[in-house]
């Protein structure tokens, strides 16, 4: 049966998962969850992958458990693939990392870090309401497409069966013509007979006698060598000539990235403290994409290095930078705007650091086939700002 909401989440969250099943259901919103939705003796597993096809809304419980559950995992997995809204919930201090980064990445993320988890609930609710109306108004508005376009369409008139008269069979007339060719070919051969033994009787030639007539004849005749002529060399053979296939141009060649200035909302940060840089830019064709590339994420790297020591640490990255248009035409431009939410890791030296962001992991969805391309792809390391680091 559909539903609005999938809940995802790992075990070990249950209770803040029931919290939220019961936050939507009393505003009126239907819910999926493991397991109060699965009906006893049912495949457990069936029953899951085949609640997440007819929901609108995936609405994850994320957590430390959850970022290394494989069914969590797994689930995202398959609401990203179906394109599913997914609105992640973040209960502790853990930010995405390994597989789940690359599906939550470019996501808006609610935070439900800090107590009490209520008035977090209230706030779930009224997003989980947005994104439905918006949901609601794109179908009605794909349905009145539709419905304006098959009103466009013209009507095919069948047109009407006309029986043809039947044909009378003529009646059929004696085989005179067979008896008159029986007796013609009697008589032919009749004839033949006739002249084999009238026209070649005679004496006839010993084989030897035809043997040494057919020697004389061959001493007598004197063979002329033919003239000789000027032959036609036909050309020797040699392989078709075949153009070879153009080297793939690097895909910097063909895209460009062209970052805007940048904004931290902290200047100064303590220990296991969270801040955002806000990243915004264009990506501009320089040459027309020859695939049908229809998506592009860049699983960054953000780089933190000491302005007094030199020293370098990597942050802690939660979010992609994420594209789900990419200009295909050359001289087109896509607009991107992206928040990063950045941590230092412990143990770090306190003082002033430059922040630099680099590239991990570079994929491209070609017909919905995602492709990593970092291997060739030139991502030249952009500088975002200066944090101060309290420890």
């Amino acid at each position: 049966m559909a539903h609005e909401v999938f809940i995802c989440y790992a075990n070990q969250d249950r209770k803040i998962a029931d919290e939220v099943y019961a936050a939507l259901r009393s505003n009126g919103i239907t819910c999926w969850m493991a397991p109060q939705d699965i009906m006893a003796g049912e495949d457990w597993d069936k029953a899951i992958m085949d609640a997440i096809p007819v929901c609108r809304i995936v609405v994850m419980i994320f957590s430390a458990s959850s970022n290394d559950s494989p069914y969590c995992i797994s689930e995202i997995r398959t609401a990203f693939e179906l394109k599913k809204e997914i609105l992640p919930i973040l209960i502790d201090s853990t930010l995405p990392h390994g597989r789940i980064a690359l599906y939550l990445g470019s996501k808006q993320w609610l935070y439900a870090n800090t107590p009490p988890l209520q008035q977090h609930l209230k706030k779930l609710v009224d997003e989980v309401k947005r994104h439905l109306s918006q949901i609601k108004t794109r179908e009605e508005a794909s349905a009145r497409e539709r419905e304006k376009a098959k009103e466009v369409e013209p009507e095919v008139v069948a047109e009407p069966e006309v029986k043809k008269p039947p044909v009378k069979e003529k009646p059929r007339k004696p085989k005179v013509w067979l008896w008159v060719s029986i007796g013609i070919i009697i008589a032919v051969v009749i004839i033949g007979v006739v002249l084999k033994f009238t026209v070649f009787s005679g004496e006839p030639t010993t084989p030897e006698d035809g043997k040494e007539t057919a020697i004389a004849t061959a001493n007598t005749s004197t063979t002329t060598p033919p003239a000789s002529t000027p032959t036609a060399t036909s050309p020797t053979p040699t392989e078709p000539k075949t153009t070879p296939p153009e080297t793939t141009t690097l895909p910097d060649e063909y895209v460009a990235i062209y970052y805007l200035p940048t904004t931290f909302d902290k200047n100064e940060i303590s220990s296991n403290e969270m801040f955002t840089v806000n990243l915004s830019g264009n990506f501009t064709c320089q040459k027309d994409i020859p695939y049908p590339v229809d998506g592009l994420v860049i699983i960054p790297k953000v780089i933190a290095r000491n302005k007094s020591t030199g020293n370098e640490v990597t942050l802690i990255t939660s979010n992609n930078i994420t594209s789900d248009f990419v200009p295909l035409e050359q001289g087109e431009t896509v607009s991107f705007m992206q928040s990063l939410l950045l941590q230092f890791p412990e143990e770090v030296e306190t003082g002033n650091y430059s922040i630099y962001l680099n590239a991990v992991s570079v994929k491209v969805s070609i017909r919905g086939l995602w492709v990593d391309i970092e291997d060739l792809l030139k991502l030249e390391e952009q500088y975002l700002g200066m944090i101060t680091y309290n420890g």
